[in-house]
């Protein structure tokens, strides 16, 4: 029961003067069993690897980044016959990472090398298997100052 789940997610970044749209992918398998505390109500752990494709609108310029990380959430849910809802805190790692910003001639590209790590709240809603994710960073995300993300997906846990 909730053994894996796939995701296609839209993101919204804002901070340092613009806001950064994203397609992604969300594929989280769960690492234990999940842990009954009562008849509907449990607790589990997944872990995923995420991808994110971003375009950045800002003053400065426009630009990309793109992401591919580790994505370990960890979930407190109920149950009821075909309903669900888990929330909980996430963790991403960075495991590769570039940005390019600038307009013109003046792009500039470079390697994420620091500030890999970010951290938020997630909730999922399923329902037949469908899932729907939402998520709220609570940290920097890939070292841009005041960049926090919003997370909506799509899903379908198998």
């Amino acid at each position: 029961d909730g053994a894996g789940e796939f995701t296609m997610a839209y993101h919204e970044f804002n901070g340092d003067g613009g806001k950064a749209y994203s397609g992604g992918i969300l594929f989280k398998v769960a690492f234990g069993p999940k842990v009954w505390l009562s008849e509907t109500v449990y607790a589990t752990g997944r872990l995923g690897y995420r991808g994110m494709f971003n375009d950045i609108k800002k003053s400065a310029g426009d630009g990309s980044i793109s992401t591919h990380s580790i994505y370990l959430p960890l979930y407190v849910g109920a149950k009821i016959n075909n309903f669900s809802i888990e929330a909980g805190p996430y963790f991403d790692y960075i495991v590769s990472g570039k940005v390019e910003v600038g307009t013109g001639s003046n792009k500039t590209k470079s390697k994420i090398k620091d500030d890999k790590f970010s951290t938020g709240l997630s909730m999922n809603v399923g329902y037949y298997g469908w899932c729907l994710s939402l998520g709220l960073g609570l940290t920097d995300y890939a070292g841009a100052k005041k960049c926090k993300e919003f997370f909506v997906g799509l899903g379908w846990s198998m």
